[in-house]
């Protein structure tokens, strides 16, 4: 499965107005460098306010440590690291680390605001921070 078909799988994705993922799907290809990760390894803290570091989990399931140790486990496809983005502390909410091997799509979310801001007008990159803020307030509340 390409990069942007596991994107499109995305709930995000398919939510958003065609030109607006396709653009979105475009800029995080042309910044992210595919990496993986074995079983354990802590993608990112709670806590951290070290907040620049975006993926898309393309293969593999991470398990969410957050307050109150609930837990969960997810799988690919998902987008992780956009709620610290929006959060008002500008911090990790929970702790994420690979449940299983992953292969994950990194990038930086100030180059991907960069590269946003290259291929979309003003209204279309506001519309799409909209959806990414409700998309990182959905996980944030869950």
């Amino acid at each position: 499965m390409t990069h942007r078909e596991c994107m499109a799988d995305i709930p995000m994705f398919r939510e958003l107005d065609p030109v607006l993922a396709s653009a979105l799907m475009d800029a995080i290809i042309s910044v992210a460098t595919e990496k993986t990760m074995e079983t354990g390894a802590l993608v990112f803290g709670k806590g951290d306010q070290s907040i620049d570091d975006g993926y898309i989990l393309l293969e593999g399931e991470v398990r969410v440590l957050k307050e109150g140790n609930r837990t969960l486990v997810t799988g690919a496809p998902a987008m992780l690291g956009e709620v610290a983005q929006f959060h008002p502390a500008m911090r990790r909410t929970a702790d994420v680390l690979a449940h299983t091997p992953l292969r994950v799509l990194h990038f930086s979310w100030r180059r991907l605001e960069d590269a946003l801001t290259e291929r979309l007008g003003d209204e279309k990159r506001q519309a799409l921070t909209d959806v990414l803020v409700d998309y990182a307030w959905d996980h944030f509340g869950s």
